[in-house]
């Protein structure tokens, strides 16, 4: 009973901090929307003054998806960074169990991301173009972008850590990113290398949203890259948490 009532004043303490993160960010948050829709404006306008056939606008919707996801990625590493100048600041964290901390922190961000993600699907309902929208596609790749999300920042706090040249280091997360998933080029130009690209976990989840808004359940029913990608999740996730631990702990010893 008494863990019951800690988890839920953990949870309520979670909450608070994310919703005060999310008024003393909302200009970033609020940035983010205006900017990734102005974007999705002006290419719906460009589109329909071109005249073009259904194949561009799944292409060009495929792909501003993606960019949209990479620039949230891009404003999220920034702000962390800008959140969390100090060095060893990482390690002395309270005592309230991490992966509460991580989400505090980042939960805002996750809500302007899936704000983002509702309006943009219900922009996309309303255009006379048929798009083959999932909802249920987009919720299950929305979770398995968060779930991805939660590791892969704990790598990014903990090398922000220990190396010299942080901003470089940004600029080189965002030039992996968008390189790595289908941005400026698509799965089906990839020919038989697009196996090995479904060991990218950041490929699979940012793909499995993009196709969501054009090819509906298409990847939804793939069994195979869902179990891999849970299996690199779950390596991630261990080696993230027991990388902090003893980077924490060695860090104490100083």
């Amino acid at each position: 009973m008494d863990t019951i009532k800690q988890h839920y004043k953990l949870l309520l303490q979670m909450f608070k901090r994310s919703i005060l993160s999310f008024k003393t960010d909302y200009q970033l948050h609020l940035m983010f929307n205006v900017i990734g829709l102005t974007l999705f404006i002006l290419l719906t306008i460009f589109l329909k003054l071109k005249g073009v056939d259904e194949l561009s606008w799944h292409t060009a919707v495929f792909r501003l998806i993606g960019f949209i996801l990479w620039f949230w990625v891009m404003l999220l590493l920034i702000q962390l960074y800008r959140t969390n100048a100090n060095k060893n600041s990482l390690w002395k964290l309270s005592s309230t169990p991490l992966y509460y901390q991580l989400f505090s922190r980042l939960f805002p961000h996750f809500f302007s991301l899936y704000i983002h993600l509702i309006i943009i699907y219900i922009f996309l309902r309303l255009l006379s173009i048929d798009f083959n929208l999932s909802v249920l596609s987009i919720i299950f790749f929305a979770i398995m972008f968060t779930l991805l999300m939660m590791p892969l920042i704990l790598i990014y706090f903990i090398i922000l850590q220990i190396i010299p040249f942080d901003k470089v280091f940004i600029a080189i997360c965002s030039l992996i990113m968008l390189l790595s998933t289908p941005i400026f080029w698509l799965p089906n130009s990839l020919g038989r290398f697009i196996l090995l690209m479904n060991i990218n976990p950041l490929y699979y989840t940012v793909n499995g949203i993009q196709s969501s808004y054009v090819l509906g359940y298409d990847q939804l029913f793939n069994t195979v890259i869902h179990v891999l990608f849970l299996a690199v999740l779950v390596m991630l996730s261990i080696w993230s948490v027991y990388s902090y631990l003893g980077l924490k702990k060695l860090s104490q010893d100083e």
